[in-house]
């Protein structure tokens, strides 16, 4: 266990890149609730937490051309290569 910040420190929709073991560790508030993940791509090696957190778009298929945000900020992209976490 290490502690990061408070949570003022990390406001809803922010992250903070915590430099703990060989690539350190993303801190990110998704509306309310915390995550962290290592700020290492395994696919490529990549600094995973320079990549943008989106969320993931669905398609409704009984309306023609609608799509719905689904997941807000609770993807994170590699910035190298766009693959989401």
């Amino acid at each position: 266990e290490h502690v990061v910040a408070t949570v003022d420190e990390i406001p809803s929709g922010t992250h903070k890149l915590v430099p703990i073991g060989r690539h350190g560790v993303g801190v990110y508030n998704v509306n309310g609730t915390f995550y962290a993940i290592a700020n290492y791509c395994p696919h490529e090696g990549g600094p995973l937490c320079s990549g943008r957190a989106r969320g993931l778009n669905i398609v409704d298929d009984t309306v023609p051309g609608d799509a719905v945000m689904v997941r807000d900020k609770e993807y994170i992209f590699c910035p190298w290569h766009q693959w989401g976490f």
